[in-house]
């Protein structure tokens, strides 16, 4: 139920896809985003269920997560890493 959706937007930058509720503003701020997200009713667990059941796969995400880095740099971290596997692929 984030306002706009950033958490989402910045997932998507990275191919990463997401599946979001219909409330707050994730629904409507969706068109401006790519790949776009699943909406699913909050109010309807099986359609979430479905939605989860069906979603497109992505690679699993593993990181050491060390005490002293900061979030930002655990994030940094993460898209290296995905950045890395990405290159591999090619």
């Amino acid at each position: 139920e984030e306002p706009f959706g950033r958490v989402v937007m910045e997932s998507a930058l990275h191919g990463i896809p997401c599946i979001v509720s219909n409330k707050g503003g994730l629904s409507e701020s969706s068109q401006f985003i790519d790949p776009r997200p699943q909406i699913f009713d909050s109010d309807n667990e099986d359609e979430l269920l479905n939605k989860l059941e069906h979603r497109e796969k992505i690679p699993e995400i593993s990181v050491n997560f060390d005490s002293s880095m900061t979030l930002s740099r655990t994030v940094v971290r993460v898209v290296d890493q995905l950045t890395q596997n990405e290159n591999r692929d090619l």
